[in-house]
């Protein structure tokens, strides 16, 4: 009697898939801090005053970019170690799907949406500008 067809393990089950889930976001966490670390050169003016604690510090407390791009590392770094310990499992994909979706939201605060200033629709603008992604939450004249 054949024996019966085996069937291959899904693709989210794979080895591979962790591996390259967790290269991903520790890529991603490494790419976005050394990101901050040439715009507060930039705007310091020189790389070595960029690098300076200081300017360090006030583009990651003071600038919206330094914050979501604190935010997107941060994410990014949980999500490699999370694909590293959890169990190949739909909950852990939908996990590091939610996660990829914070830190690709954070790409709204540099966005054109958050690069306007004038009259704010309300309060709640202050702080939301990854949920902008296609809406203009200003007031139109």
């Amino acid at each position: 009697m054949p024996s019966p067809p085996q069937v291959p393990a899904p693709a989210a089950e794979a080895p591979w898939a962790r591996r390259l889930l967790a290269s991903a976001g520790a890529l991603l966490a490494l790419a976005t801090l050394l990101w901050i670390a040439a715009q507060a050169s930039v705007l310091a003016g020189s790389m070595v005053e960029g690098l300076k604690p200081e300017a360090l510090g006030a583009v990651m407390t003071s600038k919206d970019l330094g914050k979501a791009g604190i935010l997107r590392a941060g994410v990014a770094f949980l999500a490699a170690i999370l694909a590293m310990m959890l169990r190949p499992a739909r909950a852990s994909w939908v996990v590091a799907a939610a996660l990829g979706t914070v830190a690709t939201a954070t790409f709204a605060w540099m966005g054109h949406g958050a690069a306007t200033e004038g009259p704010r629709m309300s309060k709640i603008y202050d702080h939301p500008a990854p949920l902008h992604l296609g809406w203009n939450l200003q007031e139109r004249n």
